[in-house]
This record gives C-alpha cells, sequence and structure tokens, in this order.
C-alpha cells in the first residue's frame, strides 16, 4: 500500500482527493499548512508527497525546497492553482516530479500518483475483484472468468473507479460523481457520454456485471 502525505488547505479539495487515493487502496495523510507538512516528511517516510503551493505558512516553494533538502529522494507532485510558467519552471527547478494545475481531473491525478510511484520502486499495483471480474491495476489489464479483456484508456479508469469505490462501501456511483472522476467535468454538460461507457463495459464485461440503480446511478454487482 503506498502512503501519501497530501498537503492542502482546502478541506474540500483535500477530501476529494484523499477519496480518490483512498479508493486505489493507498494510505493518505493530510497536512493543512506548510509547517505540518515538514514535520510530516521529517517524521516517516512517504511513498509520494502531493503539495499545494497556497497554503498558511512558509512559501509553497520554500517549503519544497526544505521537503527536499531533508528527503533529497522524495516524490514531490506540486498541485496547485498557480498555472503561470514562471511558478511551474521554478517548482521543476527545485526538484519537484511534477506538476498538475487545478482545476484537474481525478482520473488524470490518480494516473500520474501511480506514474510515480512505480518509477519510485513503490506502487506494485494490486489485484480487485468482484465476483468472476478481475483487474490487475499493476498491468492495467481486465479479466473475467480468467479470460483478458481489452479495455481503453478511459473504460479502464471507469472501471477501476467503480471497484475502488465499492472497496470504501460506497457501492452506487452517481453520473456527477463519474462525469467528476473520470472526464473531469465539474458540471453535467448535458452529455450522454457515461452511458455510452457503461454500456461499452457491459458489452465487453457481461451485461450482468454492471447495475442500473434507478435515479441514482451504477452499481458493480456484486457476484
Amino acid at each position: 500500500m503506498a502512503s501519501v502525505l497530501l498537503a492542502e488547505d482546502d478541506p474540500n479539495c483535500a477530501a476529494f482527493m484523499t477519496r480518490a487515493l483512498r479508493a486505489r487502496g493507498w494510505s493518505v495523510h493530510v497536512a493543512r499548512d506548510g509547517r505540518d507538512t515538514l514535520k510530516q516528511v521529517t517524521q516517516r517516510t512517504w511513498d509520494l508527497v502531493m503539495l499545494d503551493l497556497v497554503m498558511p505558512g512558509p512559501d509553497g516553494l520554500q517549503v519544497l525546497s526544505s521537503i527536499l533538502e531533508a528527503v533529497p529522494d522524495q516524490p514531490v507532485i506540486i498541485v496547485s492553482g498557480r498555472s503561470d510558467t514562471v511558478t511551474k519552471v521554478a517548482a521543476f527547478s527545485a526538484g519537484a516530479v511534477d506538476y498538475i494545475c487545478k482545476p484537474f481531473a481525478v482520473a488524470e491525478l490518480v494516473a500520474r500518483a501511480e506514474c510515480r510511484c512505480r518509477r519510485a520502486g513503490s506502487g506494485d499495483g494490486r489485484m480487485l475483484r468482484r465476483g468472476k471480474l478481475l483487474v490487475d491495476t499493476g498491468k492495467r489489464q481486465a479479466s473475467v472468468d480468467g479470460k483478458h479483456v481489452a479495455l481503453t484508456e478511459r473504460e479502464y479508469v471507469l472501471l477501476v473507479h467503480m471497484m475502488g469505490t465499492d472497496a470504501l462501501q460506497t457501492p452506487v456511483c452517481t453520473r456527477e460523481e463519474l462525469l467528476s472522476a473520470v472526464w473531469g467535468y465539474s458540471f453535467d454538460p448535458g452529455s450522454n457520454v457515461v452511458d455510452v461507457y457503461i454500456r461499452r463495459l457491459r458489452t465487453k464485461l457481461g451485461r450482468n456485471t454492471i447495475e442500473t440503480v434507478r435515479n441514482v446511478g451504477y452499481s458493480l454487482a456484486a457476484g
């Protein structure tokens, strides 16, 4: 299980990111300001630090420099609303391994985090199982009853999100949740893209794999 220190002072954003990362089986701890972030980095080992640049306390770039001074090989991804080139260049020059601008698509956030953990040698993936359905997140492959199923990147992200949500005992995914987590929409664009991809997954995985919960959303079948 990968461990992530999430340095984010916005409680709504922190909760949103924490839920997305924990749905992948990761351990997440939230630091609310720069001083707490530095304290947490020096107290234990983290597979990944995700750092907002605008928080109470020391300047975000200074926090980044201090983190890498204390732990030189610590992977740090900047997640910030500051999107100007000067700040990005400064962050990379200070040692950040990636830079994600807010607002972001959750699928992209998780994919980049997984990529950096794999490069650091800490994320070997895990097996997600739901009845006859099995997903190997390390190889990014799915199978049903032992038979490999070819999925597009978006189909894969959608499926893993639904399986991860089940693991958190919130089995029904609303259309709004899926639009936000998989497509990065903060609003309903009036598109039927979710329904289209659900139909594609049913065709590939079996019609009974995904259930429709009327007036709510979709859920993976129990068996």
